[in-house]
């Protein structure tokens, strides 16, 4: 607030100062960035048991939540890009829209295990982690020790990013004095318009999915909402869905009616693939910040988007820092301004709030509707009035 005051020998000291400790802390995030999503993925597609376990339920159920995902990510860039009022543009000249699909789902394939790490490109590394880590689950306890070691090396890795954000008050009051002194008042001063449109989307979201399910289930809405909100609202409290997590086991189980067999499988694997609308925590912030610095988009830019933000959310561990990791692991993908990361870690913690909130709440439905079809639920205590 007071850069306007200083001499211009003064702000030259301070800038370079900010600028210094800013490119620290990035660079100290990036070395560790890439290999945390890689030991959370392999990390977390372990977590599933066994591999029969994964073919009898978790296959099935783990592709419905990633469809869901996709589905709910999709429908939220549409209407955020309506919002933010993104200008779609057209490929460049001589560049075919089929062969630039096809090229960037074919790139998705590393052509070596240690270049995806170098670049952070997060497609090839979940690619890796997901081969890695469906390797361990089908060989059982046979790599038992090599399971150990990658849980280990998670541990490591979040460690690391843990000390590195000690660093996190630094580089914000270096990223937001450096933004202030560059008349970044105006940005600030528009944050309302993200928080209030995702506020009435995952309303919207929320009234929706309420509706199918009671429909479906034949269960009063006004029930519904009445046994699902208790952990919904320790999600929306504490921005954590792991805090909820007992909660909603407990719920499922004697309130909502489902079997614990499928409990014990569907809340685990909910918390990892089931990641709409928490995408959204990455989605707005790049959408909002491609608007506000003038960028022009086309069609796979806003595919990569997706992609990235269901992928990403799904390996994104409860750690402090993780997220603003992850964010600039997109913001180099998607090549955005880092000028606006510090805005967009703002903008994204303050979401993260509603975003858990709403994601706790539709993963009790759509287990509800899953164990339905499986014909692991029992009716008469879901439709039990006392809760």
């Amino acid at each position: 607030l007071l850069g306007p005051c200083f001499s211009e020998s003064v702000s030259f000291i301070v800038k370079t100062v900010f600028s210094t400790v800013s490119s620290i802390f990035m660079r100290l995030l990036n070395t560790f960035a890439g290999m945390m999503v890689f030991m959370c993925i392999v990390n977390g597609i372990c977590g599933i048991g066994n591999i029969n376990e994964f073919n009898k339920i978790g296959r099935k159920m783990i592709g419905r939540y990633i469809a869901l995902s996709v589905l709910y990510t999709g429908l939220g860039l549409v209407f955020f890009t309506l919002i933010f009022n993104i200008h779609i543009g057209q490929p460049p000249k001589g560049e075919n829209e089929v062969m630039k699909i096809f090229n960037m789902v074919f790139n998705i394939l590393p052509d070596n295990p240690v270049k995806p790490f170098i670049d952070l490109n997060t497609l090839q590394i979940a690619v890796i982690g997901i081969f890695v880590g469906l390797l361990i689950l089908s060989n059982g306890e046979r790599l038992g020790n090599i399971k150990n070691a990658f849980q280990g090396g998670n541990i490591l890795m979040s460690d690391a990013i843990y000390v590195i954000c000690k660093l996190l008050p630094l580089y914000i009051l270096s990223s937001l004095s450096l933004l202030f002194w560059q008349d970044g008042y105006a940005l600030l001063l528009k944050l309302w318009k993200p928080i209030l449109f995702t506020v009435i989307f995952d309303f919207i979201l929320v009234l929706a999915v309420t509706a199918y399910g009671s429909i479906r289930l034949k269960i009063s809405p006004a029930l519904l909402v009445k046994k699902i909100l208790p952990g919904s609202l320790i999600g929306l409290s504490t921005a954590s869905s792991m805090a909820a997590f007992s909660t909603v086991f407990e719920t499922c189980e004697k309130k909502l009616g489902i079997k614990t067999k499928l409990v014990k499988v569907g809340i685990p694997l909910g918390h990892i693939t089931f990641v709409a609308p928490f995408s959204f925590i990455f989605t707005i912030p790049c959408l909002y910040m491609a608007s506000n610095f003038g960028m022009e988009v086309d069609m796979i830019w806003l595919v990569v988007l997706g992609l990235l933000s269901v992928l990403i959310s799904m390996s994104i561990p409860p750690v402090p820092g993780t997220f603003l990791a992850c964010l600039t692991i997109v913001f180099s993908q998607l090549k955005i301004p880092v000028e606006g990361l510090s805005i967009s870690a703002t903008l994204g913690m303050l979401l993260d709030f509603v975003l858990t909130g709403t994601r706790v709440y539709l993963n009790q439905i759509e287990l509800l509707l899953q164990a339905k079809s499986y014909d692991m639920l029992d009716m008469d205590v879901l439709k039990k009035e006392k809760v």
